[in-house]
């Protein structure tokens, strides 16, 4: 008999109720596989032994922030322990593209071909979906790590998310589950004094009805 399926979260495992709601994360693959030179095991094992399926399937999520230098080609490191959190499937590649707000998101590029499948899904006749894709689509550009682990920022990215660089110029990043925000850290520091609510309003608008 086939092992009893369940999903769970790398770092900090999470059994999801149902497939779709594991789904909706993106980004997983099965444990018994090589992830990041090691094998992924069942929540609360230390060992799990190289090829032995379990039917578990887990998956990666980027959290936590760091600031480091972008020089003047708009070359920055990702935070070590971002790129820990790379899944093989992603070869090390990302894709960059225009984020909400004012910053670059960074996909890994296992993800963001999810996302092509579920782009794909929707209907094309709607107007809201054709101008959502072109917008997203048209900034995409891909990226893979260097043998420093840095990636290089497109010019046009740079622009639109007020980065600066060279001498000294910093690149904020912060985790977003499924995703790498890259902030210039006076721009974030600006959205966050404007923001109209506190914290903890948007905490309770957000999540206070979930059970």
């Amino acid at each position: 008999m086939p092992p009893e399926r369940q999903w769970v979260i790398v770092d900090k495992p999470r059994v999801f109720s149902t497939e779709s709601a594991f789904l909706a994360c993106k980004t997983c693959f099965l444990v018994g596989e090589p992830y990041l030179g090691g094998v992924v095991g069942k929540s609360g094992d230390d060992t799990q032994a190289p090829g032995e399926a379990t039917g578990i399937l887990a998956v990666a999520s980027f959290k936590g922030q760091a600031e480091y230098s972008i020089d003047d080609k708009g070359r920055v490191a990702l935070p070590a322990k971002m790129r820990r959190a790379i899944s093989p499937e992603a070869k090390e590649t990302f894709v960059a593209t225009r984020g909400l707000e004012q910053c670059i998101f960074l996909y890994p590029l296992d993800t963001w071909e999810r996302m092509e499948e579920e782009m794909r899904a929707l209907n094309p006749y709607q107007r809201e979906t054709r101008i959502f894709i072109r917008n997203l689509t048209r900034w995409a550009d891909e990226s893979g790590l260097d043998g420093q682990g840095r990636i290089s920022l497109p010019k046009n990215l740079i622009e639109f998310a007020g980065l600066s660089t060279g001498n000294g110029s910093k690149a904020l990043f912060i985790g977003a589950l499924d995703h790498i925000e890259v902030w210039d850290p006076e721009v974030f520091e600006n959205l966050l004094n404007e923001q109209p609510d506190d914290y903890e309003t948007i905490a309770e608008r957000v999540m206070g009805g979930l059970e």
